[in-house]
């Protein structure tokens, strides 16, 4: 086991993008967040990860770079825009993704060259997809004047509440989640980024970016928390679908953020991107 992920940075479009890496062997595995999370999220995986695992901030967010919305790209377009760049600054070729929530436009990126996929984990990621129709809390964030209202609003407290409903019978999250969300929402710079993101995110938009999921021909899991308020379980259905050979995962007991409700989740996830590549065709 390698020691604690040491947190770096590199120069993407201009932007300085925060990422935390443990060097080992094999391609890399790439783990991306969501909103309003940040690379600390993945903390629980990377400590369980023999090779070689990354984790980035998304501009906006962790400790990356904030830059003014007003001069920034922080749209659909514009993120999976860094994340393809993100991937190509740090020079590699073959790589392993694991992706949630919003980390689903890493994935849209590297649809511009499937191939280079080798392993992928999709977890209660944004739907790419056809169909979905944005959840409450979103509906407010889309609306001009609304969104901004709900952040002037929104304290600690405030969120500390809100984010109970992210898991089955109203439970708190661990205090250490709640303190990783309430330092980016507290920031006016990365408030403004959510909201940008979600008024770019029309419906036909996310259908429109998954176009070619089904040449990912790397074999794939889709795990779900049954009990996500936010992506109904039915679309780790439509992942699993549009991904040839994909195996799904869905956990009753389990909501948006399904490790911490079960902790497994780590491991299973770890254990099937790490696999050696000399079984990835094997029977299973």
């Amino acid at each position: 086991m390698t020691g604690p992920a040491a947190v770096e940075q590199l120069l993407v479009a201009g932007t300085r993008i925060a990422y935390r890496r443990r060097p080992g062997d094999g391609p890399p595995t790439i783990y991306v967040h969501g909103v309003p999370t940040d690379s600390r999220q993945w903390l629980p995986f990377l400590e369980r990860h023999e090779g070689d695992a990354i984790a980035f901030d998304l501009p906006g967010f962790g400790a990356s770079e904030r830059p003014p919305a007003t001069g920034f790209d922080y749209s659909m377009a514009g993120l999976r825009r860094i994340a393809g760049e993100f991937v190509d600054g740090l020079g590699i070729a073959e790589y392993r993704l694991v992706v949630h929530d919003w980390g689903a436009l890493a994935l849209a990126a590297a649809l511009a060259e499937p191939e280079r996929l080798q392993r992928l984990v999709v977890i209660d990621s944004v739907p790419v997809l056809p169909g979905y129709r944005w959840h409450r809390t979103a509906r407010i964030w889309r609306t001009r004047g609304l969104g901004e209202l709900f952040f002037a609003t929104a304290g600690l407290p405030f969120v500390r509440l809100a984010l109970r409903e992210a898991r089955p019978g109203f439970r708190p999250m661990p205090d250490d989640f709640v303190e990783m969300v309430w330092s980016n929402v507290r920031d006016p710079a990365t408030r403004r980024a959510i909201l940008a993101l979600y008024r770019s995110a029309d419906p036909p938009a996310l259908a429109a970016a998954g176009a070619g999921l089904e040449r990912v021909g790397c074999p794939a899991l889709v795990v779900w928390g049954a009990a996500d308020p936010y992506i109904p379980a039915r679309f780790a259905g439509d992942y699993a679908s549009r991904l040839p050979g994909a195996e799904r995962v869905e956990l009753a007991d389990a909501g948006h953020w399904p490790w911490i409700d079960r902790p497994d989740v780590v491991d299973r996830t770890v254990a099937f991107v790490t696999e050696p590549a000399a079984d990835l065709d094997s029977p299973e």
